[in-house]
Formats: C-alpha cells, structure tokens, sequence
C-alpha cells in the first residue's frame, strides 16, 4: 500500500508540473485529469491505510483527523491563491503542490508501513449485475 500511495503522490506532483508547464487549453485539461485521478487514488487509499492501521475502536476518531486535515486545502486555498495570483503568476497555484508533494513522498517512504492486502479473484458476474443495474437506474431516471 505505501507504494501505491506513494506513486499517486509522484503522479500528482507530475500532473502539477505538466499543469503549470502547459502552453495550451488541451494541455492544460490533460494535466488537470491526471491531477484529479492521481488525487482521488491518494484519498482512497489514504482511507483504506487507515483502516487497515489503526484499531477499529479508534477509527472515527482518526478520519476524523484525517477528514479535517483533508479541508485545509478547500479552506486556505482560495486566499493563498490569490496571493500568488498577485505577486507572482497564476502558475504558482500549481508550483505549490511540487514541494507539499514531495514532503509528502518522503513521509510516505519513511513512516507508512509496506504491507499488502490479499487479493481475490475479480467477480465478473457481480461486474456485469452492478453495471446493468447502473445502466437500469440510469434508463429509469430519465
């Protein structure tokens, strides 16, 4: 789990560094996805680390923790932005992730334990159940 944390981390610091080096619209875009994928597989493997170290009995309480630490961002963002935007480029917004990014990786390496999950064979027929029955309620909410 620590690698697979530890490579969304890397692939979000690169999706920053495409986002800010990007000359055009489509470029621009690109990176955003690869920064929007990498950091949805940050939070849920971030969750599911969680759950697999900490006790049950003390698991609300840490994502809690968690959760909070994870509003930052949404809170001090919008004035930090316009901050940057003002004394320096619209690119710094981006330029901040790279070394919050690689702070993280090396906290990653050093205090998040290497441990695998056992795997299970993927359920194909649930798959199919859970997609055709999405493609119902989808057909239906229309």
């Amino acid at each position: 789990m620590r690698n697979v944390f530890f490579s969304t981390i890397i692939l979000f610091i690169i999706g920053s560094l495409y986002c800010a080096m990007s000359a055009t619209l489509d470029q621009l875009l690109l990176a955003r996805v690869v920064q929007g994928i990498s950091g949805a597989m940050m939070v849920l493997v971030g969750r599911l680390t969680v759950m697999k170290l900490v006790p049950h009995a003390e698991y609300m309480a840490e994502m809690t923790f968690v959760t909070l630490l994870g509003q930052v961002g949404p809170l001090l963002g919008p004035a930090l932005g316009g901050v940057l935007v003002e004394y320096a480029s619209w690119h710094w917004i981006i330029l901040i992730n790279i070394p919050v990014g690689i702070v993280g990786a090396i906290v990653t390496l050093m205090l998040l334990p290497n441990f695998t999950l056992q795997t299970r064979r993927f359920d194909l027929s649930g798959f199919f159940l859970l997609a055709a029955g999405h493609a119902d309620a989808e057909r239906t909410a229309r």
